[in-house]
């Protein structure tokens, strides 16, 4: 996905989505008053390339 496309898609997609969950999940309700943060295309793409790297699939069977 291009960089400024996923930029989009995750700031006005993604984000609003888990900050939307149900507020009766632990995670959702630590993420109710959250502002994304990332200012740049840029730095999303450098962000997830650090996070590909880390293979934290590999760790376990939470992150598959």
């Amino acid at each position: 996905m291009p960089a400024e496309e996923m930029f989009v898609f995750v700031k006005d997609v993604v984000f609003p989505f888990i900050k939307n969950l149900p507020h009766a999940d632990l995670f959702a309700d630590s993420l109710k008053d959250s502002i994304f943060m990332i200012p740049s295309a840029g730095l999303l793409v450098s962000a997830v390339s650090i996070i590909e790297h880390l293979e934290i699939t590999h760790q376990n069977d939470d992150t598959v």
